[in-house]
């Protein structure tokens, strides 16, 4: 899948500002990350926030705080993009050579800065990454609740993507998130469940540990309520690994724990070989 190039209207300001990230050594100037009046997602780079914010802007940018830059100087020269999560694409299942993993790639869907699709292409490990190191949160609304967003560099072509995700009519984008980090958790073990037990990064292992966990806590309740049967009838189709669908009862900071092992396992999968 190739990246679409993206022509944006210098003139275009933000409509809705999610959020403003301090550039390193840069005398002043932000990162400001949100949609334009088209909805397109946007980002600029700029020491004056009037030149790139509407008047309606200016009230979803609100009191939020300005962010540190995550990455390291030599990062913050990549040129930014914005772009708005909307779908978990085929993955890209790459053999492994000999004993020796090889890291996958998975596809992301996002609409760009001219509103057409682009397909994010990041490597399993980068992307377990940026989640875990480099997830940015803001307070929305009043009272303040957290937004996120993801920023994913690539050293291959010097780009920083700044991975949105859509508040929709509310102030805070938690549903969108936990959609996408959902997604990956999918995606990582569907790609592990198909591979023979010795070619597996142990995806599938952290799943069924945490889903023993869930099912243990859902079966105490489950004379009162059948919690357990009504999860698994909701939402068992969404995928035929075993307990995934209980991932879903699960907060932001449930799913980021799954992740976090997931890298945690697949770096040890990585060091230590087949």
């Amino acid at each position: 899948m190739q990246i679409e190039q993206e022509i944006h209207d210098s003139e275009q300001k933000l409509d809705y500002v999610f959020g403003v990230i301090q550039k390193p050594a840069s005398r002043g100037k932000n990162f400001i990350i949100g949609w334009d009046i088209s909805g397109n997602p946007v980002v600029k780079l700029t020491v004056r926030e009037d030149e790139a914010i509407t008047r309606k802007g200016y009230e979803t940018r609100g009191r939020n705080a300005v962010l540190e830059f995550p990455f390291s100087r030599e990062i913050a020269e990549f040129t930014p993009r914005a772009l708005e999560f909307l779908e978990m694409a085929k993955p890209q299942d790459n053999a492994d050579q000999g004993r020796q993993f090889t890291e996958d790639v998975v596809n992301i869907a996002c609409a760009n800065g001219t509103g057409s699709t682009s397909f994010l292409q990041v490597k399993e490990r980068v992307l377990l990454g940026a989640i875990m190191d480099t997830q940015l949160t803001w307070g929305i609304g009043n009272p303040p609740r957290s937004s996120y967003s993801v920023a994913i560099p690539e050293e291959e072509t010097g780009t920083l993507n700044f991975l949105l995700f859509s508040p929709g009519n509310g102030a805070s984008n938690e549903f969108a998130y936990r959609r996408f980090l959902l997604g990956v958790i999918k995606t990582l073990a569907t790609i592990d469940r198909n591979q023979n037990p010795p070619d597996q990064k142990g995806y599938v292992y952290v799943v069924e540990q945490v889903v023993q966990k869930l099912e243990s806590l859902a079966q105490a309740e489950r004379s009162q309520a059948g919690v357990l049967e009504k999860i698994q009838m909701e939402m068992g189709v969404l995928d035929q690994i075993r307990g995934v669908a209980l991932l879903n009862t699960l907060p932001v900071d449930g799913l980021r724990v799954v992740l976090r092992n997931f890298k945690n396992v697949v770096d040890e999968s990585f060091a230590n070989g087949k």
